[in-house]
C-alpha cells in the first residue's frame, strides 16, 4: 500500500512538472522559429534543391555507361551470303535464290541474344558549361532567397514576442486601474459614512470600476490571442504554455546613423538587392546557354558486344561472337535563319532570356528605390519614437504625482470624486502611452535592422535545423 502511494505521488509530481510553462526568452523564440517555422523550412528546402541542381549540371560532363541486353525470336528469317563462300556444287551450298553473287538462307525459330556495354563521353558540349553556370547562379539566388526568408521570419517572431509583452503589460495597467478604482470606491464609502461625501460619489466610483472590468476581460483575451500567434510562428503546439522572460523596456541606446551611411549599408547587405543582382546573372547565363545551342557538339563513344544466334535453349552449347567499336560523334546544327525549326526555336529562347534580363534590371532599379524609402522611413520612425519616449516618461511622472495629490485631497474630504476619476484616467492613459511608445521603439528597431540587412547577420550563429 505504501509503495503504491509513493508511486502515485511520484506520478502526480511528474505531471505537475510537465504542466509547468516553459521559460521563453526572445532569443529562445527566435531559435525555435529558425528550427520549426514551416515557411522557413520550405525556403531551406528550395536552397538545398538548387544545390542538387549544380551537382546535376556537373553530371552532364561525366561519362555515361549503359548495360544492354536484347533478346529476339524470329519465326522466319532470311539471310544472304556471297556465293563464293561455298564450293561450287558443294553439299553445303545454299539452295535459296538471292541477288547477283549472293545466296539466300532461310532460317526459322531463331533466338538471338546481344549483351552490350556502351560508354559515351562528351568532349565538346558548350551547353554543359553554360548549364553549370546557370545552376551555380540559381544556387546563389536560392541562398539569398533563403536569407531573405530567414530575416523576415526573425523580424516577425520578434514582433510577435513584443505583441505578447505589450498585451500582458496593458492587461496589468487595466488591472492596476481596477485596483485604484476599488480603492477609490472604498474611500468614497468611508467618506460617505463620515458625512464628507454624497451618495452620488459612491455610485460614480462603483460605475467607474464596473466599466473597467469588461476592458480587463478583453485585454486578457488579447494576451491569449497574441500567445497563439507566437506559438504558430515558433512551432509550438496549441497546448504548450510559456512565460516570457524578457521585458518591454527602453534600452536607452538608440542607433545613430546618417541616411547616407544607412542606405549604403542596406545596398550592401539586403538579401533582396543581392537576389536581383543574381537574377541578372542568371539571365545572362541563360542567354549564353541558349546561344550554345547554335554550336556543334563532339562525343566519344565505345561499345563492346557479345552476341549469338541459336534455334534452341541449350545455352551451354552456344558459340558467342564479339564486337568492339570506338568512334567520335560530331553534331553540327544547321540553323538556317527563318527556315529551320531549330533556328526559330533557339533564337526565340535567346530573345526570351534577353527580355528576362531587362526585366531583372528594371526590378533591380525599383527595389533600390523601395529600399531607399524603407531606410528613410525606418530612421524617421525610430527618431520619432525616441522623442515620444522622452516626453511620455515625463508625463507619467507628472500623472503619478497628480494622482497622489488628488487622492490625498479626496481622502481629506477636500477634493471631489470627479477630480479623482480624472486623475486616475490621466495616469492610466499616460502609462499606456509610454508603454505604446516603448513598443513602437522596439518595433522601429526591428524594422531598421531589417531595412539595413542586419537581421540575418545578428542571428547568424543561431542553430538551424537541416
Amino acid at each position: 500500500m505504501r509503495d503504491a502511494t509513493v508511486a502515485f505521488l511520484a506520478l502526480l509530481f511528474s505531471f505537475s512538472l510537465s504542466a509547468q510553462p516553459r521559460a521563453l526568452s526572445l532569443n529562445d523564440a527566435v531559435t525555435l522559429a529558425l528550427q520549426n517555422n514551416r515557411d522557413l523550412i520550405a525556403a531551406r528546402l528550395d536552397r538545398d534543391k538548387s544545390a542538387e541542381g549544380v551537382r546535376q549540371a556537373y553530371g552532364l560532363a561525366m561519362p555515361n555507361v549503359a548495360l544492354g541486353f536484347v533478346y529476339g525470336h524470329s519465326f522466319r528469317q532470311t539471310q544472304f551470303f556471297p556465293t563464293n563462300l561455298f564450293p561450287t556444287g558443294g553439299a553445303n551450298r545454299p539452295s535459296g535464290a538471292g541477288g547477283a553473287g549472293f545466296a539466300a538462307i532461310q532460317l526459322s525459330n531463331i533466338n538471338s541474344y546481344t549483351a552490350s556495354v556502351t560508354l559515351q563521353q562528351p568532349l565538346f558540349r558548350p551547353q554543359i558549361f553554360t548549364a553549370i553556370g546557370v545552376a551555380s547562379a540559381i544556387k546563389k539566388l536560392s541562398e539569398q532567397s533563403y536569407q531573405a526568408s530567414r530575416a523576415e521570419t526573425i523580424a516577425d517572431v520578434k514582433k510577435a514576442y513584443y505583441d505578447v509583452l505589450i498585451a500582458q503589460e496593458q492587461t496589468k495597467l487595466i488591472a492596476q486601474s481596477v485596483a485604484r478604482g476599488e480603492q477609490a470606491l472604498n474611500d468614497a464609502r468611508l467618506l460617505y459614512k463620515q458625512g464628507l461625501a454624497a451618495d452620488i460619489d459612491t455610485l460614480r466610483a462603483f460605475v467607474n470600476v464596473e466599466n473597467l472590468r469588461p476592458a480587463l476581460v478583453k485585454a486578457q483575451s488579447l494576451v491569449e490571442i497574441a500567445k497563439t500567434l507566437l506559438k504558430a510562428k515558433i512551432g509550438l503546439g496549441a497546448s504548450d504554455d510559456f512565460v516570457l522572460t524578457d521585458s518591454l523596456a527602453y534600452d536607452g541606446n538608440p542607433p545613430v546613423l546618417s541616411f547616407e551611411t544607412a542606405y549604403a549599408e542596406a545596398l550592401d547587405n539586403r538579401p533582396e538587392i543581392q537576389q536581383l543582382k543574381l537574377q541578372i546573372d542568371v539571365a545572362e547565363a541563360q542567354i549564353d546557354a541558349e546561344m550554345a545551342n547554335f554550336l556543334p557538339t563532339l562525343d566519344a563513344q565505345a561499345q563492346y558486344q557479345r552476341l549469338t544466334l541459336a534455334n534452341n535453349f541449350r545455352f551451354d552449347q552456344y558459340s558467342w561472337g564479339t564486337n568492339l567499336a570506338v568512334g567520335l560523334q560530331l553534331s553540327i546544327p544547321l540553323s538556317i535563319p527563318f527556315v529551320t525549326g531549330n533556328f526559330m526555336q533557339t533564337s526565340a529562347k535567346v530573345q526570351q532570356a534577353k527580355l528576362e534580363k531587362k526585366k531583372a534590371e528594371t526590378l533591380f532599379d525599383n527595389v533600390r528605390e523601395n529600399v531607399r524609402a524603407e531606410v528613410k522611413n525606418a530612421l524617421a520612425a525610430l527618431e520619432e519614437t525616441v522623442k515620444r519616449l522622452q516626453v511620455q516618461a515625463t508625463t507619467v511622472q507628472s500623472a503619478e504625482r497628480s494622482y497622489a495629490i488628488t487622492r490625498l485631497r479626496r481622502a481629506q474630504g477636500v477634493g471631489s470624486a470627479l477630480e479623482l476619476t480624472d486623475a486616475e484616467l490621466a495616469l492610466t492613459q499616460a502609462k499606456n502611452n509610454y508603454l505604446q511608445a516603448v513598443y513602437d521603439y522596439l518595433v522601429a528597431k526591428i524594422n531598421l535592422e531589417r531595412s539595413l540587412g542586419r537581421t540575418a547577420k545578428l542571428y547568424a550563429d543561431f542553430p538551424t535545423k537541416r
